[in-house]
């Protein structure tokens, strides 16, 4: 039995985990720190997308992922740069 709650908790501290064992820092940024730009990408060498409680509940949840990318000019734009810089 998993407990369902605490999933996307447990799947980001074992994320958390190997990113710092490969000598990373990891940080927690979601979707809304990059829409409201609490956060950018513009300091960050990598990124790894955990799941959590909204997208990834669901099936074919990239699909939100990439929308909100795709159809926010701001985030769209940072995501590209982010994507040609590393």
């Amino acid at each position: 039995m998993v407990p369902s709650k605490s999933c996307g908790e447990i799947f980001r501290l074992l994320y958390d985990s190997i990113v710092y064992a490969a000598g990373f820092e990891p940080w927690d940024v979601t979707m809304s720190d990059l829409l409201n730009e609490r956060i950018t990408l513009q300091d960050f060498r990598g990124i790894v997308f955990v799941g959590g409680f909204s997208y990834a509940d669901v099936l074919d949840s990239a699909k939100g992922w990439a929308a909100t990318i795709w159809f926010n000019e701001c985030l769209l734009k940072q995501v590209s740069t982010f994507i040609l810089m590393n």
